[in-house]
C-alpha cells in the first residue's frame, strides 16, 4: 500500500491494482479531473498485478476484506473514490463486505485515459 498526500480535498481516492498496475493513469486522471481528493492511496496484492495476483477465492475474499478494511481506515474523509484494476468476482466480493464504510463513488474505466462515474454507494 502507498499513501499519496495531494491536498486537493477532504476525499480519499482509493486504487485498487489486481489486473495491471494503473494507478498512474488513475492518479493523472484524478488530478486532470480536479477531484476534490486530498489523499491518494493505491493497494496491490502481495502477489503483485496480473493473472495470478488472485489465485484462489479464498485469496479474492481475503483481498475484498483486506480492502474493506483499507477503506474503513480512511472513513473519515467526506467521501471515497474508489477504481478498482480487477476482475468482475472480485468487485463482487468487495461489494457483499461494504459496509460501515463512508459514501463511496465508484468509477468505472472507459479505455484511454478516461474514467466515468459509474454510481454511488451511501454510507
Amino acid at each position: 500500500m502507498t499513501e499519496e498526500g495531494v491536498g486537493s480535498g477532504n476525499s480519499t481516492a482509493l486504487i485498487v491494482n489486481v489486473a495491471a498496475d494503473a494507478a498512474p493513469a488513475a492518479i493523472e486522471w484524478i488530478q486532470k479531473s480536479q477531484l476534490a481528493v486530498g489523499t491518494i492511496v493505491t493497494a496491490t496484492p502481495s502477489a503483485g498485478t496480473g493473472p495470478r495476483a488472485v489465485p484462489t477465492p479464498v485469496a479474492a475474499n481475503t483481498l475484498a476484506v483486506a480492502v474493506r478494511d483499507l477503506a474503513r481506515r480512511h472513513a473519515n474523509a467526506e467521501s471515497l473514490h474508489l477504481f478498482l484494476i480487477g476482475p468482475l468476482g472480485l468487485a463482487v466480493l468487495m461489494g457483499h463486505h461494504w459496509n460501515r464504510v463512508t459514501t463511496t463513488h465508484v468509477y468505472e474505466h472507459l479505455g484511454g485515459p478516461d474514467y466515468v462515474h459509474a454510481f454511488t454507494v451511501d454510507a
